[in-house]
């Protein structure tokens, strides 16, 4: 191929990752909405580009379906605590059927970015204490239809 086939190539991995990437979050965001999870958008909704920065190599076909696996294994997640009961890493893990060091990974860093809560279970008097974990969710709001200019009022 030549450089210039092999740049454009690259470009559009490059370009289909980070579609992918929001695709991600659309879909987690809608899981979270049909968990009755208010979400707050921060405006504006469109952020200005960065400057380009080189990109990297273009994942290989097992980074990509490793991808997809994270995502659909965080849906589950969401899923799982959209009860809202707050749930031990054993109990979710039952829930989803994904295994604990899989699930272990994903907990931390949905706590890390701010999707669900985390704290020590108290009161556990055999071993280690487990966390606790549940979705982060404001109070449900009820939204209208203005049925003249067809916005949506809170």
């Amino acid at each position: 191929m030549s450089e210039v086939k092999t740049r454009i190539v690259d470009f559009l991995l490059a370009e289909r990752d980070k579609l992918r990437s929001e695709l991600d979050e659309v879909e987690t965001l809608l899981d979270l909405l049909d968990a009755g999870v208010r979400i707050e958008i921060p405006t504006p909704l469109i952020e200005p580009e960065p400057e380009p920065e080189p990109e990297p190599p273009a994942p290989s076909g097992g980074a990509e379906r490793m991808k997809e696996i994270a995502s659909a294994n965080r849906r589950a997640v969401i899923r799982a605590l959209s009860s809202g009961n707050r749930l031990t890493a054993e109990q979710i893990s039952h829930k989803t059927g994904i295994p604990r060091g899989t699930l272990t990974h994903h907990l931390k860093e949905m706590s890390d970015g701010g999707r669900i809560g985390r704290e020590l279970r108290k009161g556990s008097n055999s071993g280690r204490a487990p966390y606790l974990y549940w979705l982060l969710v404001a109070e449900p709001v009820e939204h209208h239809l203005d049925e003249r200019t067809n916005v949506v009022l809170d």
